[in-house]
């Protein structure tokens, strides 16, 4: 048991000065500041190793050195905060739109040799959104909600139209139709994030003759894009850490499914030529993202549907804020989070030889629906097809806006680091184990029939000698003397006569 007690000093207090009898030894608490600066000053302390025969002493203090040690040893070493965390300075990401081509493998260029069809073997030959039945649900929802006016039981309006919109003779109806597109059609780039195209709806304008309205709508059309869950999101990206070292997509990737880690398997022909690789065995135990997921080492292929449900997406849910419309038609905002790291405890020690590895891991939440693009084309019949022209078309875009973040979580051993870590590490055990004593001394001088071990403790983990004047001048001659008085102090404190 260690530590000491800035009060119990008292009992410990040396004879000042040769002249003293030893037979008038005496304790002097010391009164002012001054007294204790000089009593401070007077004394010289010898570190010496003192053993209490105390077992309520000894037990709080073994058992908070064995906690606190395997507490701290915790964080240090399985955590990994013996080595020194890296800020990732630069990051970059790049995401492309294609289609599961036929021929995947074995061709170049999207747009010259790659098959644009794709597979199909396990695709459905209809799509629900695409029937009947569901295009005229859709339609009347849409006439329902823009085309209907409404009002409260108050007689104020709901909803109201502009009929000067809209050209008397067009027809006020959105009836959707299906087509497919590849893969120029269907990404957007917008200003925070690229836009996954899943509808589109196409307005014919002209000019207001006067100021009632500034365009009117002629008509509209409406276009789901069929099947567009099949699409390939290709994805690449990289981080740069302040040390400038960088780690790219070629490193193991993982996607959080449910919850759980799904790795990205690397593509057959591509692990074949060693193009991609897996580093660690025991990541090749973990479930794959899905038979069309996959990472060819330049660049990962993950399927939207895969995204949409890792982030527990229906693009056919109606939206009650809009009118029951789909998300289909009216989008949504999608967060790609990746994650850079190499801190995963188990990956560091459960592999010989004990090392960080890198990997990456894929986190897709929903941020919020309604997200949309919109472009116009100009035709001035004749004119210069400006913004100044009569006529235009209002396409606007609706889909997944896939926001992408990279960021990461970077460690690396430096045994100057690793050094400065443990000093301190030793510094905070010692300070801990020293506040442990004085609380149980001070929690004892409470506690019936414990009140003996805060003097006890006192008693022996200090010992003063004679002033060194006197032992120059007299020798030992009243030490006998001075030992005394100590102990008769002693037994005071335990009766309770503390002077």
């Amino acid at each position: 048991m260690s530590g000491s007690d800035g009060d119990d000093r008292s009992l410990l207090q040396s004879p000042r000065g040769s002249s003293m009898d030893p037979d008038k030894l005496r304790s002097a608490q010391p009164d002012t500041l001054m007294d204790r600066i000089l009593a401070h000053l007077a004394h010289y302390e010898v570190p010496r190793m003192i053993r209490i025969k105390a077992p309520p002493l000894q037990v709080p203090n073994l058992v908070f050195q064995i906690v606190g040690v395997l507490g701290v040893a915790q964080w240090l070493f399985w955590n990994l905060h013996f080595m020194q965390f890296l800020h990732v300075t630069e990051s970059n990401s790049f995401v492309e739109l294609t289609s599961p081509q036929k021929n995947f493998a074995y061709c170049h260029d999207a747009d010259i040799d790659c098959d644009d069809v794709g597979r199909k073997s396990e695709e459905p030959t209809s799509f629900s959104y695409c029937s009947e039945d569901a295009k005229e649900h859709f339609s009347e929802k849409a006439a329902r909600y823009f085309f209907k006016d409404s009002y409260r039981s108050s007689g104020d309006p709901l909803h109201e139209y502009s009929e000067d919109r809209w050209d008397k003779d067009a027809p006020r109806t959105m009836l959707p139709a299906c087509h497919k597109f590849d893969k120029h059609d269907l990404l957007r780039d917008k200003s925070h994030g690229q836009l996954l195209v899943t509808a589109i709806t196409t307005l014919d304008q002209e000019r207001c003759a006067d100021d009632a309205c500034l365009w009117q709508n002629k008509g509209i059309d409406v276009v789901f894009v069929e099947n567009i869950e099949r699409f390939f999101i290709k994805l690449r990206h990289n981080i740069q850490t302040e040390d400038e070292s960088e780690y790219f997509n070629s490193v193991a990737g993982f996607i959080l499914q449910n919850g759980e880690e799904h790795l990205l398997p690397c593509e057959k022909e591509k692990e074949e030529s060693g193009a991609c690789s897996i580093e660690l065995s025991s990541w090749k135990e973990f479930p794959d993202c899905g038979e069309d997921c996959f990472s060819t080492g330049f660049a990962d292929f993950i399927p939207l549907k895969t995204l949409l449900e890792a982030a527990d997406i229906s693009l056919d849910q109606e939206l009650t804020g809009g009118g029951n419309l789909t998300r289909r038609w009216w989008g949504t905002n999608v967060l790609l989070d990746i994650e850079y790291s190499n801190i995963n405890s188990w990956d560091f020690w459960l592999n010989w030889w004990p090392k960080p590895h890198m990997r990456y891991t894929y986190n897709v939440s929903k941020l919020d629906d309604y997200a949309t693009h919109a472009e116009t084309s100009h035709n001035g019949e004749g004119q210069v097809k400006t913004a100044v022209s009569h006529k235009r078309q209002l396409v606007r875009y609706s889909g997944v806006n896939l926001i992408v973040r990279v960021h990461g979580q970077v460690a690396q051993f430096y045994l100057n680091y690793f050094l400065r870590t443990m000093a301190v590490f030793v510094v905070v055990i010692q300070i801990a184990v020293s506040l442990v004593d004085t609380l149980v001394l001070r929690c004892y001088r409470c506690l019936p029939g414990f009140t003996h071990l805060p003097a006890m403790y006192r008693y022996f983990r200090y010992s003063e000698t004679l002033d060194h004047q006197w032992i120059k001048d007299n020798g030992l001659k009243g030490l006998k003397e001075f030992k005394q008085k100590r102990r008769d102090k002693f037994h005071a404190f335990l009766d309770g006569n503390e002077p």
